[in-house]
């Protein structure tokens, strides 16, 4: 029998295939591209413009990597490892003490075009196409006079780059190729972020991966993930512009749901490399670890009262062979490894949690993070993943020695939604807003014995109403988590899965950032403005922060959103669940 193309078509639909014209493309051309030199006449010159003003004195270094001026609040970077564009009015962008008020969106939208058409920062090479991709905007839900209020400070103007080749348009994914204006009150401009790596030329052209192949590639990667809904589209990939990057080149971007301990949440976007020479790799390589002991440390403590008796948890030695292995031992040899029984009494241990079904890049983006601790003087005291990572050290024994609440800043990578992250059961397998005070300990949340800082980079938790449909409240379900704890970060949407979050974040700490500041600015950096779901979990990507203060005294605490990371703690107070006013602080990326 003869087929005609709408025969053709039809077979595709009924088979759940894209039609050819789509995936029509079997090579794609790499593009090489060039690192932005730093143009810091231009930077100096977009400053003027956004703000007015000249910067003061002569730019400075700021460590290796970056070129940075100011004028008071107003600040210009430029990395030297891509070129990449910062400016910002720190009294509104990224501050969630503003008292602003966000323009309309046709205003910021006039604003933003003339200010990137006067100071032409938007690339103009011949191959790529540049369009308006929507709106966002910082915003903070806060407790005034009794009720919650919730304030939009600025909006955002989101523009993306398009690859074309082959006659079709790729998006550009990864964190570069995405350009963000800030208009605050009427119009004025306020910040600006973006990179784009100039293209010199075509490298080659390469056979592009079928989308089986490609699934195949990351199913070897990332384990027998249980996925449903998945859905794939070719784009290129444009690294964050804190990375050095020589190519331009083809990548799949894959979007699911997975199985999490028998709990549908949503797949960190993933992107898989193209082709075999080039893009961003996945990890292949996985540790052999141990499991950990059943009976410990469920049957070593017993609570009394709510409390682990002593000032301190009980320091605990483990007999061989039931002393259990994290990564750490397996990465750091034991001669140079930190004894595990031995505590810092200063403020100044780090640990992570982390889960990588699914996940291929979930051991280099918490690695990025203990090598930034260790490199500011801290402490790496518990590095769980996996079946490791019990449930039960987030909440009957978070207090232990191994528990996140002896910790003082926690990072945890892996699968999260509104309600929660997943963890290893023997529960349901995630910590959700419920399993906070459970057991009996109803003043036993985060804060109570040494945690100050949780940061949870996944998808979630902190959906909300605020920014996105059927969000809910970020704070009524979360509120319960602070009971000395400084801050809690996240994101409050889907987000991409990336090897770079915990390195970045460590990065911004030791440059001077505050942590609030450092995680909003990661998030800014590392993720793009969209992510192509529907609500609650997109279609645009929030990065969100959390913090108490008194309810009474608001002073007492307010020193969270500015606190710096320090060996010795921060000098913040620990505020008392039954005292507290959460602040909740979101910002498009």
């Amino acid at each position: 029998m003869t087929m005609n193309r709408s025969h053709l078509f039809l077979v595709f639909l009924v088979l759940g295939l894209t039609p050819l014209h789509a995936t029509r493309a079997q090579e794609l051309p790499v593009f090489r591209v060039a690192t932005g030199a730093p143009d810091t006449a231009k930077a100096e010159a977009a400053f003027l413009d956004a703000f007015g003003t000249r910067t003061k004195g002569e730019g400075k270094s700021v460590g290796n990597f970056v070129w940075s001026a100011r004028n008071g609040n107003f600040l210009v970077e430029i990395d030297r490892r891509s070129g990449a564009l910062f400016l910002a009015d720190e009294s509104v962008f990224m501050n969630p003490e503003a008292k602003t008020a966000a323009p309309d969106e046709d205003v910021a939208r006039r604003a933003a075009d003339a200010f990137v058409r006067r100071q032409t920062l938007l690339p103009t090479d011949q191959d790529i196409k540049v369009d308006f991709s929507g709106y966002s905007f910082s915003g903070v839900s806060i407790e005034e006079g009794g009720r919650r209020v919730e304030r939009k400070l600025d909006r955002h103007v989101n523009y993306r780059v398009a690859v074309q080749a082959d006659g079709q348009d790729y998006p550009v994914v990864g964190g570069g190729g995405e350009f963000k204006v800030v208009a605050g009150p009427g119009g004025r401009v306020v910040g600006f972020t973006g990179v784009w790596r100039p293209i010199s030329g075509i490298a080659e052209k390469v056979k592009v991966k079928s989308k089986e192949q490609a699934l195949a590639d990351w199913r070897a990667a990332a384990g027998n993930a249980k996925l449903s809904n998945p859905s794939m589209y070719l784009a290129y990939y444009s690294a964050p512009g804190f990375e050095r990057q020589e190519f331009l080149a083809p990548v799949w971007v894959l979007s699911a749901q997975i199985d999490a301990n028998g709990r549908q949440m949503p797949l960190r976007v993933q992107i898989i490399p193209a082709t075999d020479k080039y893009g961003p790799k996945l990890a292949t390589a996985r540790p052999s670890m141990p499991k950990r002991p059943a009976g410990l440390p469920r049957n070593e403590l017993q609570p009394v009262g709510g409390d682990f008796i002593g000032q301190q948890p009980p320091i605990r030695s483990l007999p061989s062979p039931l002393q259990k292995k994290g990564l750490l031992d397996f990465l750091v040899p034991s001669a140079h490894a930190q004894v595990y029984e031995t505590r810092v009494e200063a403020d100044s241990q780090c640990a992570t949690w982390w889960v990588t079904d699914g996940l291929p890049r979930v051991i280099a983006n918490r690695q990025g993070f203990l090598d930034g601790c260790r490199a500011h003087g801290f402490t790496v005291t518990s590095d769980w993943g996996d079946a490791n990572a019990w449930e039960e050290d987030w909440t009957t024994y978070d207090d232990t020695i191994e528990g996140v609440d002896a910790q003082d800043i926690v990072f945890y990578t892996g699968h999260a939604d509104s309600l929660g992250w997943a963890l290893s059961p023997p529960r349901d397998g995630s910590v959700a807003p419920g399993d906070l005070g459970r057991d009996g300990m109803t003043d036993d949340r985060y804060g109570k014995n040494d945690l100050e800082h949780l940061i949870v980079a996944a998808c979630g938790p902190h959906q909300h109403a605020g920014f996105v449909a059927g969000g809910g409240d970020a704070v009524a379900r979360w509120e319960r988590i602070f009971n000395g704890l400084h801050t809690f970060q996240g994101y409050g949407s889907v987000t991409f899965d990336t090897d770079a979050e915990g390195r970045r974040f460590m990065e911004l700490i030791r440059s001077g950032r505050s942590v609030i500041a450092a995680w909003l600015r990661t998030g800014i950096d590392v993720q793009p403005a969209t992510n192509g779901e529907r609500a609650p979990d997109g279609p645009n990507i929030y990065v969100t922060g959390m913090w108490p203060r008194h309810l009474t005294v608001p002073e007492l605490g307010g020193c969270n959103a500015s606190e710096r990371l320090r060996v010795g703690g921060g000098g913040c107070v620990d505020i008392a669940s039954r005292n507290v006013s959460v602040v909740f602080y979101f910002a498009g990326t």
